[in-house]
């Protein structure tokens, strides 16, 4: 998870890291100015959007080139809401 959290904030500086206490079994990445939210898991990596946005564009540039990323990584992208 760690890695994967450093790899991400490397690539965006952007990304801030939210922090409880007691720590939480995640690590939850955020960018306040795109609304995007990366929750890393052991060997999961989930992406939160906003439906409506106004920097639109700038949004999916960033989670497609997370997507890149990540899959440089052994990831792949999948959409659960599709198992519905």
């Amino acid at each position: 998870m760690h890695r994967i959290a450093v790899l991400l904030k490397s690539w965006r500086p952007t990304l801030k890291e939210f922090q409880t206490e007691p720590v939480l079994p995640w690590i939850e990445l955020n960018d306040d100015d795109l609304e995007v939210q990366f929750t890393v898991y052991d060997g999961t990596v989930e992406v939160s959007l906003p439906y409506f946005r106004d920097t639109g564009e700038d949004m999916i540039q960033c989670i497609t080139e997370s997507f890149e990323i990540l899959h440089a990584e052994g990831y792949f992208a999948y959409d659960r809401s599709s198992d519905a």
